[in-house]
């Protein structure tokens, strides 16, 4: 064994000596009470002294705008003025999109989508956005089945950042597929990114049947989410008694659920305030990460957000206009919003799984995955009959 050197003892003298040294110059009493301020500050920082201003959410919930929200909408879409006044939101503008996305061949009118997909997407991530187009994303990967895709962006923080801008303007005109809106691209911006697809779906792509949500790095298994969106109680089991196929409710709001208290550490990324949010836990909601929504489900969101006040978290803010309107989420434990080990048996089911940042491997599951049965005529879906017998 090597022996230690002979430095090392006499730091450890000198720090021993220092701490000598502070004990006799200030009394116990003085150093305990320094302790304390130190643990007082660590609780405070931790949120320790929040739960005590915490308001149970299962027995106190309120949340702005207060009233009968699902009769103010209603009042809305029938060209009424509603009980209550909407709240003045920020009006941002669409600064590149398809307006010819949602049109037949003729381009003259539009066609039935059985599946709209809104991939909420960063400025830089242009190898995520090529592998999605190269995998999951393609629009004429299943046969009979008409599905149209759109990229979420938002702008640079930098006005003079002149290279993306240059490098979003040459990808939408050889791809078509960006929906780029003049809010900043950042995090804490998904409220706005999301809000701003589903405003252009209803202005654009009313024709849609179905929006799937995802992020840029998340495998999607289309065919298991187009079976899902068929059967979700029961999905993945194959259901013999056709009374309980194609039973889903207009308004389909589906994905991995969470009922889970606010983050009240400070130094957390997902920290909330008890000024901000006073209660115990959110309503139920569903991970950003992908998510689904009927057409209906989207129209009667995008009308309740205007009765709801603006939450940072995209999921969060869904779940709370979701609880106003009186929509139930849908959970499925087939959206995975970690990164699942890979396996090609523990995949066979799957519908989403996050943390697919790396293009090359999003590219190397998915054709392990999907791509020769996608090829393949999809006849285990039928929109058709799934249009007259869903629930009201």
């Amino acid at each position: 064994m090597s022996r230690a050197s002979p430095h090392i003892y006499i730091r450890i003298t000198m720090n021993l000596s220092t701490i000598n040294r502070l004990l006799k110059r200030y009394p116990t009493k003085w150093i305990a009470f320094a302790v304390f301020l130190w643990l007082i500050l660590l609780f405070k920082y931790c949120g320790f002294f929040t739960y005590f201003f915490t308001r149970d959410y299962f027995s106190e919930f309120t949340y702005p705008l207060e009233g009968d929200i699902p009769k103010c909408v209603s009042q809305l879409r029938s060209g009424q003025n509603p009980d209550i006044k909407p709240l003045t939101t920020a009006n941002y503008s669409f600064i590149r999109f398809n307006k010819t996305k949602c049109l037949d061949s003729s381009m003259t009118k539009k066609k039935k989508i059985n599946l709209l997909i809104l991939v909420k997407s960063a400025l830089h991530h242009r190898g995520n956005r090529g592998a999605i187009r190269r995998s999951w994303g393609q629009e004429t990967a299943i046969a009979n089945v008409e599905i149209r895709i759109l990229f979420l962006l938002g702008i640079s923080a930098s006005h003079n950042d002149h290279k993306f801008d240059d490098l979003i303007t040459n990808e939408h005109e050889k791809y078509g597929d960006i929906l780029q809106s003049d809010f900043v691209d950042a995090y804490f911006n998904n409220t706005i990114k999301t809000m701003q697809g589903i405003r252009w779906v209803i202005e654009n792509c009313d024709n849609a049947e179905f929006i799937l949500f995802s992020d840029d790095d998340m495998y999607v298994s289309i065919k298991n989410l187009l079976k899902f969106i068929r059967n979700p109680f029961y999905y993945p089991k194959e259901i013999e008694d056709s009374s309980k196929l194609n039973v889903v409710p207009k308004a389909l709001y589906a994905g991995s659920v969470f009922l889970v208290s606010p983050v009240r550490t400070q130094f957390s990324k997902w920290y909330i305030s008890v000024d901000e949010y006073p209660f115990s836990h959110y309503p139920p909601f569903v991970n950003a990460g992908s998510f689904v929504l009927s057409y209906e489900a989207l129209v009667q969101l995008f009308y309740g957000s205007m009765f709801t006040k603006y939450f940072r978290f995209d999921d969060v803010f869904l779940g709370l206009i979701a609880k106003k309107m009186k929509i139930d989420p849908i959970h499925s434990d087939y959206f995975y919003n970690w990164k699942k080990a890979y396996s090609k048996i523990g995949y066979k089911d799957i519908i989403a799984v996050h943390g697919y940042d790396n293009p090359i491997s999003l590219t190397r599951i998915w054709n392990e995955q999907d791509n020769k049965r996608n090829k393949l005529h999809f006849e285990v879906f039928n929109f058709q009959e799934y249009l007259c017998t869903k629930e009201d």
